[in-house]
């Protein structure tokens, strides 16, 4: 059993390229989540010490990475092993259709997908139920980290500011729904000394994207390695949302 100490955690937020799916488009985010104290430094430190051991300090990009970047892949299996290995640290993936009906008026797809995408999460922190609902239900406060990159996307500050407020309104709203209780969320930008983590995130959400397209043999083979191989034939065959829609460490989540 996996005993969640930690009354605040960390978001460290990434999103993939649009995906198409049966002819329709949909975004999939990526939510890794660490606990905010000593256990989150350990994970940090680990992912630099896999970089150092296997001598890969590249600003990796999941999308851009090919089966030649030897360092990369490497460094890339080390810190899957890491992740599995760690049972403070936690990756929810949500997929959602792209479609304006799904937005209210005067709102944008930020809105929608901050609230969306944290249902999960919330139903978690839930008091009552089983332990995937209540592992996380001493959480008081969220940190959400997003890549600074994001500061240069097409209005600079403001849009940063709107951003900000965009994800605090909706997701201390959905939660205050779900589970009744009052959360602080504290919005920021990843700095030099985290952001191996949001590395990991956007390798971890291609590695993910590469498994649902299926259309990198390679890339899906190192997914499979981590966290499909090891399961029963019967478990196997069963589509992604099934299995990892109620798992405590990979949680997958389809939206509208």
């Amino acid at each position: 059993m996996i005993e969640y100490k930690s009354s605040a955690i960390t978001i460290w937020v990434d999103e993939s390229l649009n995906i198409k799916i049966g002819g329709k488009e949909y975004v999939l985010m990526g939510y890794l989540i660490t606990n905010s104290y000593i256990e989150e430094l350990d994970f940090l430190r680990k992912l630099k010490v896999a970089r150092k051991e296997t001598n890969s300090w590249h600003t990796m990009h999941g999308c851009k990475i090919t089966i030649s970047d030897v360092r990369q892949i490497k460094l890339i299996r080390e810190w899957m092993k890491i992740f599995n290995e760690d049972n403070n640290v936690y990756f929810h993936t949500f997929l959602y259709k792209v479609d304006r009906r799904y937005i209210p008026r005067g709102e944008t797809y930020e809105h929608y997908f901050a609230k969306q995408s944290i249902f999960a999460l919330a139903n978690k922190m839930k008091d009552s139920g089983s332990l995937i609902q209540t592992m996380f239900r001493e959480i008081k406060t969220i940190n959400i980290i997003f890549d600074r990159r994001r500061d240069y996307e097409g209005g600079g500050g403001e849009v940063v500011n709107g951003l900000e407020e965009v994800y605090r309104s909706k997701i201390t709203e959905q939660i205050k729904l779900i589970t009744g209780k009052n959360i602080t969320i504290r919005f920021s930008f990843v700095n030099s000394r985290c952001f191996d983590a949001i590395q990991f995130t956007d390798i971890f959400l291609s590695l993910f994207r590469n498994k649902i397209l299926e259309n990198d043999k390679f890339f899906t083979e190192i997914f499979d390695e981590f966290f499909i191989n090891d399961l029963d034939d019967d478990v196997k065959i069963l589509p992604l949302e099934q299995i990892f829609g109620e798992d405590s460490k990979l949680n997958y989540f389809i939206g509208k």
